[in-house]
């Protein structure tokens, strides 16, 4: 299996990071952790492909994303930072990564989360991260 190493500048943020990997180990769409050195603060999880490029999505694009914020929606996680790069793509399947700033049962700091409905008004997947950077806009008056 072919894996990738994140190296944490806090033992807290690695922490975080795995906390929320782990209770979403049974879903496909997340990367799973494989090891974690607490001495050196890395992480190692599977290899979940490469940042999608616009054009490159893959077909299913809505329903994959559907159900990534459906499983996050159902286990009161907020990503807190979706955004394009934090979307991976490999063998047509999209991964969503980088908890760092993830928290449970409420939003926090900087607040960019996507809901399932807002997919509907979307034409494309990049147009999601639009809609969620003018409602943050738009909430917080940026």
């Amino acid at each position: 299996m072919k894996t990738f190493k994140k190296k944490f500048q806090t033992k807290t943020k690695m922490e975080k990071e795995v906390y929320f990997l782990n209770k979403l180990s049974s879903y496909k769409y997340f990367p799973k952790v494989v090891s974690v050195n607490k001495d050196t603060n890395e992480l190692e999880m599977s290899f979940c492909g490469n940042v999608l490029e616009e054009g490159s999505e893959p077909r299913l694009w809505r329903k994959q994303t559907k159900e990534i914020i459906s499983i996050l929606e159902k286990e009161s996680i907020y990503h807190n930072d979706i955004h394009d790069e934090n979307f991976l793509y490999k063998n047509n399947k999209i991964f969503l990564v980088d908890f760092g700033r993830a928290t449970e049962n409420k939003e926090a700091f900087p607040f960019l989360n996507v809901s399932s409905s807002c997919l509907d008004d979307c034409d494309s997947f990049f147009h999601v991260f639009l809609h969620a950077e003018k409602n943050f806009k738009k909430i917080h008056r940026v």
